[in-house]
């Protein structure tokens, strides 16, 4: 069998940075050259990429200054020596047959979906092959299903997508100026509505990690900033930051239920981040306030790596397929317990 050399470049990640490794040390193709750059981490990284380093002797660890995701993943290309590279980013984990699994579950309750893809999803896979797995699982579904493309910064790379088919785009520029909020947003919301798609937008700052984005701490949006944002891009759904957070929990979060409240009675829908974790009570809420679309990422890769780890640690045998039919039922089901709670099906979990 060939070698395959993983690449996983690490920033700020700590709270998720043993479940990505896990899911890569566990992998039932043992081959694999795994390459870990750590990509000038401030927090405890480092640390824990050195420790799996020590029990792992298929693990080499660079550390080295902040220079960035492309950089950082540059870095590890001059080090591999497999036939086949694999990018796995510390926060995340990606398998294609989980869109399927989606479409079914969301088909078995008759709700239609968004699929969401991320911005460093797209530029592993290309966006080409990409949209044509997604626009494969869903032709000839029974319901309506929508492509996204989630918290991009690179407007070529928006562009990209907006020209190979998606749906709808989350141009993210909440870490500029309100001024420049404004004008990066309203140029590609004009350019994607040139080719029939939406585009969404974000003010304030959610906390927590989306991929490469990392916000520590959380920057609230009013109600009176986030008209003026709206009306002046000419986004088709918005974002503001209510007090949701990217990644898991760690305690309630406090959430500006109000805002909800008086953005929902506007015409431009609102769009919930950071939803994996909260609770069915806290969705319904948000939801029959205004609430239109919800983000769920984490929660659903979160129960792909906890099923397979489960299978793993069983110390059971498994061929391939049905390992990957326990997990991805696994998925199914939890997508399908959200979808129930987000159309008004079940009031709990």
């Amino acid at each position: 069998m060939s070698k395959v050399s993983v690449i996983i470049p690490v920033y700020k990640v700590e709270k998720y940075l043993r479940k990505c490794l896990d899911s890569v040390i566990y992998q039932t193709y043992r081959d694999l050259e795994i390459i870990i750059i750590d990509d000038g981490s401030p927090d405890g990284c480092g640390a824990i990429c050195d420790e799996y380093a020590r029990k792992d002797d298929r693990i080499s660890v660079i550390h080295k200054k902040n220079e960035g995701l492309c950089a950082a993943r540059n870095d590890g290309l001059k080090l591999v020596s497999g036939k086949w590279v694999l990018f796995v980013d510390s926060d995340d984990w990606c398998e294609l047959d989980l869109v399927q699994k989606a479409v079914k579950a969301a088909e078995e309750i008759g709700v239609n979906l968004i699929i969401q893809t991320s911005a460093g999803t797209v530029e592993h896979f290309g966006a080409q092959k990409l949209y044509d797995i997604v626009d494969a699982a869903r032709k000839g579904a029974k319901i309506e299903v929508a492509l996204h493309l989630d918290h991009c910064r690179n407007k070529e790379l928006g562009k990209l997508c907006a020209d190979t088919g998606w749906d709808s785009i989350m141009m993210d520029f909440s870490h500029l100026p309100f001024e420049e909020n404004i004008a990066n947003t309203r140029e590609m919301a004009e350019y994607a509505h040139s080719r029939n798609v939406a585009i969404e937008g974000e003010i304030g700052v959610i906390s927590g990690v989306e991929e490469d984005i990392v916000s520590d701490e959380a920057v609230g949006a009013d109600f009176e900033e986030t008209m003026e944002f709206v009306e002046r891009s000419q986004i088709d759904a918005v974002a503001p930051a209510i007090g949701t957070a990217h990644g898991i929990y760690h305690g309630v979060p406090k959430i500006n239920f109000e805002l909800v409240e008086k953005l929902g009675k506007e015409k431009t829908p609102v769009v919930i981040h950071g939803g994996s974790g909260l609770s069915a009570e806290t969705f319904t809420r948000l939801i029959e306030l205004g609430g239109r679309k919800v983000n769920i990422s984490t929660l659903v890769k979160n129960a792909y790596l906890d099923k397979t780890k489960e299978l793993v640690l069983s110390g059971e045998k498994f061929a391939p397929i049905p390992f990957d039919t326990e997990v991805e039922n696994a998925v199914k089901e939890e997508v399908k317990k959200q979808l129930e709670v987000f159309s008004g099906k079940i009031t709990s979990f």
